[in-house]
C-alpha cells in the first residue's frame, strides 16, 4: 500500500514514473523507426479521431470517442516530440499508400467488372428487371 505521507515512498514513486516514461519514449522512437511501426501508428491515429472529428449524434458515443481521441492525442504529441522527422515520414508514407489505392481501384478495373456480375447475378436471381428490349416472355425467353 502506497503511503502519501512518507517522502521516501513518493521519491520511490517519482522514480518509478520516470523510468516508465523513458521506456515509453524508447518504445515510440523504435516503432517510429520502421515503416510496419510508423504505418501501425498513422492507422491508430486515424482509428482514434486524431485527424477528424469524434463527435456523433449520440452523446455516450461522442463522450466515448472523445476519450479515445485524448489518448491517441497524448500518444500523437510523444511522436511529434520524439521523433518529428519520423512523423514527417509517416504523413508522406501514409499519402503515398493512399494515392496507390486510389491508382490500384481506378487502373484495374475490377470494381467495374464487379458491379456488372453483380448485376447479372441479381438479375440471374430476379432481384432486377432483365436488360433487354422488354420483350421477354415469363420465361425469360424472347417472344415471338
Amino acid at each position: 500500500m502506497f503511503d502519501s505521507t512518507n517522502r521516501r515512498a513518493i521519491r520511490d514513486r517519482e522514480k518509478k514514473s520516470k523510468l516508465l516514461e523513458r521506456s515509453n519514449e524508447h518504445i515510440f522512437i523504435a516503432l517510429m523507426g520502421e515503416y510496419n511501426g510508423r504505418e501501425w501508428m498513422h492507422t491508430r491515429f486515424l482509428r482514434n479521431h486524431i485527424f477528424s472529428t469524434p463527435f456523433t449524434t449520440d452523446p455516450v458515443q461522442t463522450a466515448f470517442n472523445c476519450g479515445i481521441q485524448n489518448d491517441a492525442l497524448q500518444e500523437f504529441l510523444l511522436v511529434v516530440r520524439l521523433c518529428p522527422d519520423e512523423y514527417l515520414m509517416m504523413m508522406r508514407e501514409a499519402d503515398e499508400r493512399r494515392i496507390a489505392d486510389d491508382n490500384r481501384r481506378t487502373d484495374t478495373g475490377v470494381d467495374a467488372e464487379r458491379e456488372a456480375g453483380n448485376r447479372a447475378e441479381a438479375e440471374r436471381l430476379g432481384i432486377v428487371a432483365k436488360r433487354g428490349n422488354g420483350t421477354e416472355d415469363a420465361d425469360g425467353d424472347e417472344a415471338d
